[in-house]
């Protein structure tokens, strides 16, 4: 039966989630902002007197939280929204909680709506380089779908205000290489991935490597 879930919730789409959605609170951001029963508001105050005792404060728990469900997206979507929610339950005041529903409705490819809750997000914590290399990595994905030059201009925007908050993010520097790859940018795009490169990185891009070297690198 473990097995069985397992594999349903990878194949979920996005039409099965909303369908349960609809029946299911837990599934919706911020629980729906739907009146609780006194049972569920019991539970919430349960699970928020057993997180401090785990983790010291509800704003360290509500962290937890959004690790946890960014953990469990791509094998149990409903989990990670669920997890997200409690995060949100815990401190509503955490920016992150938005970024992983952004995060959910990305990985079901609703870019809109993933933004959305990336910018509410960003309301909370504008300087949060999380937030922003993620509105750019949506904006990069909706140019590839449609070529709109002003989605590639959004993404670097977003990509560039990250890198000024924070230079040391590899992930900042890749997106910006792509970006300016996909914008035919040389001049910008060797200057970010030497950054990228000089960056502790838990892992290199052979792809993002072998675009510069037959688009840039070779024409140096």
């Amino acid at each position: 039966m473990l097995s069985f879930s397992l594999i349903y919730a990878q194949k979920m789409s996005y039409e099965d989630f909303k369908r349960e959605a609809n029946i299911n609170k837990r599934l919706l951001p911020k629980y729906g902002k739907v009146q609780k029963s006194d049972d569920e508001l019991a539970a919430d105050k349960a699970f928020i007197e057993r997180s401090i005792q785990e983790y010291k404060t509800v704003e360290l728990a509500s962290k937890a939280m959004v690790k946890e469900g960014y953990s469990s997206l791509k094998k149990d979507p409903k989990q990670a929204m669920i997890n997200f929610n409690q995060a949100y339950l815990l401190d509503s005041s955490n920016a992150d909680i938005y970024w992983g529903y952004g995060k959910l409705y990305s990985y079901f490819e609703q870019y809109e709506l993933a933004d959305a809750y990336y910018q509410e997000g960003l309301s909370l914590n504008s300087k949060s380089v999380m937030l922003l290399n993620s509105i750019g990595e949506n904006y990069i994905t909706l140019y590839k779908m449609d070529e709109v030059a002003e989605h590639l201009d959004m993404a670097i925007k977003n990509l560039q205000s990250a890198f000024m908050n924070n230079p040391s993010k590899c992930h900042t520097t890749k997106l910006l290489t792509e970006a300016y790859l996909l914008k035919d940018d040389c001049e910008k795009a060797r200057k970010y991935y030497q950054v990228y490169q000089a960056t502790e990185m838990e892992h290199d891009d052979p792809e993002l490597t072998k675009k510069m070297e037959e688009q840039c690198l070779q024409n140096q």
